[in-house]
C-alpha cells in the first residue's frame, strides 16, 4: 500500500485520499507526536521548529511516504521543500509558491490581459500626491480570508488603516466596480475544465463575503478563453483552482487565484454537477492520475450564507434546539458554527474568520434564494444571536 501525507484535517479529504493509500494527516501543534487513528495516522508537527526538522524528515522517510498533498497555502513552501528533499511526488509546483505573492501574480496577469488593474507600492502611491486615484484596495503581498485588506476612499483613510502597520507588507490596487464571481476549475494536465461559476455578495461596507450563489450564470466562449489564458499563465496542471474575478461592462478583471478548492462552503454548491465522488476526483487529479472529468447539468440553485447579527452587542448561542430545527429544514443541507458561544461586539465582520456561522442550501430557482436567505437570517437574529 502507498503512503501519503495530507496537510488538512478535513475528514472528507482524508476519506477520499484513503482510497489511494494510507493517509498521514499532519496537524499544526507545539510538539511533534504521532497518533494512530481508526483509518489513518495523525501527525502533530510544529512548522516553526527548525531544530527538529531533520528528525521529522527522517521519521517521514522511515514511513516510506510516496507523496505529499498540500491544500493549505500556509505551509505550501514547507511541504514543497520537504518533497524535494525526500525526492518524492507532491502536488505543489514551484509556480504555486511564487504566485502566493499577490503583486508578483498581478504583474504576470496584467501582462496577458487587456483589462489591467493599476497597482502601486505604498510609498509610490503616497508619492503621487494630487495624482492619487481612489477608491483603492490595500492588500498584503501574501494573505488570505480578507485579513488586513481595506478599501480606502481618501488618503486620510489610507493613513488610518496603515497606522501601526509595517507598510512593507502592503501594496495598492485600484478598486474595480462590477459583479464579483468565483470560478472553480479542474486542471487535468493542460486541460482546464470550469465546473462552477459562483456569484459573491458582500456585507455592506466591507470586503467580506456574506453570500455565494451557484448556477446563476455561465461564461461565454470569449470569457472561457480569458480564463484559460489565466490558468496557463499561472501554470496550473493536475490541480483544482479557485479564481476570483470581477465582470464589468469592459469585461473580466482578474482579482486573485489559488491552486486549491474555494472556502465558504463553495465546494458543496457544485457537488450535483459531478457524476463521480467529487472529493475522490480532487485527489485523483492532485495525484496526477485523472484521465478526464464527466459533468452533468445542475438543475437546482445552491447557495451559502453567513448571517451576522443585526444588533450588537449580542451573544452567539447555537443551542441543541436550534440545531434540531435547522437540521429539519429540507432546503438547508449544511449548518456549520465556526465559534463556540461568544459575545459579538463588532457591527460587521472584519474578515472571513469573523463570521460566527454558515449555512448551505438548495432551492428550485433563483427567485427563491433571497427569501430563503432572509428567513435564515431572521431565525438567527431571533434564536441564535441573543
Amino acid at each position: 500500500m502507498k503512503n501519503f501525507i495530507i496537510d488538512v484535517g478535513t475528514p472528507i479529504f482524508i476519506d477520499a485520499l484513503s482510497k489511494f493509500g494510507h493517509v498521514f494527516e499532519v496537524k499544526s501543534g507545539k510538539e511533534f507526536s504521532v497518533n494512530e487513528r481508526l483509518n489513518y495516522t495523525e501527525v502533530i508537527l510544529n512548522y516553526e521548529d527548525s531544530v527538529h526538522k531533520d528528525y521529522i524528515a527522517n521519521f517521514l522517510k522511515s514511513k516510506n511516504i510516496n507523496g505529499i498533498l498540500s491544500f493549505s497555502e500556509d505551509n505550501r513552501k514547507y511541504w514543497y521543500e520537504l518533497a524535494q528533499n525526500m525526492d518524492i511526488f507532491t502536488n505543489i509546483k514551484l509556480p504555486y509558491i511564487l504566485n502566493q505573492n499577490k503583486l508578483f501574480c498581478r504583474k504576470k496577469i496584467n501582462s496577458i490581459l487587456k483589462n489591467k488593474v493599476r497597482w502601486d507600492t505604498i510609498n509610490d502611491f503616497i508619492g503621487l500626491g494630487e495624482l492619487q486615484y481612489f477608491p483603492i484596495i490595500i492588500k498584503p503581498y501574501i494573505g488570505k480570508g480578507s485579513i488586513d485588506v481595506c478599501k480606502c476612499e481618501s488618503i486620510g483613510e489610507v493613513y488610518h488603516f496603515l497606522k501601526d502597520k509595517d507598510i512593507s507588507r502592503f501594496y495598492v490596487e485600484e478598486f474595480i466596480e462590477g459583479e464579483e464571481f468565483s470560478i472553480e476549475a479542474c486542471h487535468i494536465k493542460n486541460n482546464h475544465i470550469i465546473y462552477g461559476v459562483t456569484k459573491k455578495i458582500k456585507y455592506p461596507g466591507t470586503l467580506v463575503e456574506s453570500v455565494h450563489i451557484s448556477n446563476v450564470t455561465t461564461l461565454n466562449d470569449e470569457q472561457i478563453k480569458i480564463m484559460n489564458n489565466i490558468y496557463n499563465t499561472l501554470e496550473y496542471s493536475d490541480t483544482v483552482s479557485h479564481t476570483e474575478i470581477m465582470i464589468s461592462p469592459k469585461g473580466i478583471y482578474y482579482i486573485e487565484s489559488h491552486p486549491r478548492l474555494g472556502g465558504d462552503l463553495i465546494p458543496t454548491l457544485t457537488l450535483p454537477k459531478f457524476k463521480d465522488s467529487f472529493y475522490e476526483k480532487v485527489m485523483e487529479i492532485s495525484l496526477g492520475k485523472a484521465k478526464g472529468l464527466e459533468l452533468k447539468n445542475q438543475m437546482k440553485i445552491r447557495f451559502s450564507v453567513f448571517p451576522f447579527p443585526s444588533k450588537v452587542p449580542c451573544t452567539f448561542h447555537f443551542s441543541n434546539e436550534a440545531k434540531l430545527y435547522l437540521d429539519n429544514k429540507p432546503e438547508i443541507y449544511l449548518t456549520i458554527p465556526f465559534v463556540e458561544e461568544c459575545i459579538i461586539t463588532k457591527e460587521r465582520p472584519m474578515n472571513s474568520y469573523g463570521r460566527p456561522i454558515g449555512f448551505a442550501g438548495e432551492v428550485d430557482n433563483l427567485d427563491d434564494v433571497e427569501s430563503k436567505i432572509i428567513e435564515i437570517t431572521d431565525y438567527c437574529n431571533s434564536y441564535i444571536f441573543r
